[in-house]
């Protein structure tokens, strides 16, 4: 495992991606076709044996330490539907990572700590597509926002506005190297993850 060293001091906020890096496999952004409700808890019973063992250790241990969480994913909220007449659900963004993480509290992380299992369920998650954000903005402003922000770095900066905190304050932990440089370039701290889900380990010094 290899393990990376930051200030405790300077670190107040990391944002995670969610797939090949919560995840040790991809989503696509969505999840869809549920045939019914036993569709979907198979669906996300999978995917929560998919959560790296390695984000969960990391996880409780920034829990500990009083910092900050929140998912970064390019799984857009606005995918989101409920059953059709042919039994048939479509999930995404803030609602898919909520309903893994309370699929894996419930199997995979029966020994977590209450408050430990809280905070995942309930982490913020930012969840947006740059280019179908683009591509179906009502104004030529919103239009060129998206298009000129096709990486993370509008997620980073809700971020830093809902935990009220600056660039250097915050490391995002992604597996996509057009992201980490992108933000790299705009003052964050990175974490690249270069394999199928996060194995290596952040302390706080």
């Amino acid at each position: 495992m290899n393990t990376i060293v930051y200030s405790e001091k300077e670190i107040k906020c990391v944002c995670w991606d969610f797939d090949y890096t919560i995840l040790t496999v991809h989503t696509g952004g969505i999840v869809q076709d549920f045939i019914g409700e036993d569709g979907m808890r198979e669906k996300m019973s999978y995917l929560a044996s998919q959560v790296s063992p390695s984000f969960i250790k990391q996880f409780v241990y920034f829990f500990s330490k009083g910092v900050k969480q929140c998912v970064v994913t390019f799984g857009d909220s606005s995918f989101n539907t409920e059953f059709d007449d042919k039994n048939k659900r479509r999930v995404s963004g803030d609602k898919l990572v909520k309903m893994v993480f309370e699929a894996y509290v419930q199997k995979e992380g029966l020994n977590l700590p209450e408050n430990v299992k809280k905070a995942l369920i309930e982490m913020v998650v930012f969840g947006f597509l740059p280019d179908w954000r683009k591509n179906n903005s009502s104004t030529d402003e919103e239009k060129e926002k998206w298009r000129l922000n096709n990486n993370k770095n509008i997620h980073l900066e809700m971020s830093m506005k809902t935990f009220n905190v600056n660039n250097s304050e915050i490391i995002l932990i992604d597996d996509d190297l057009r992201n980490i440089n992108c933000a790299k370039a705009s003052g964050f701290n990175t974490i690249h993850v270069s394999t199928a889900g996060y194995t290596s380990f952040c302390e706080l010094v």
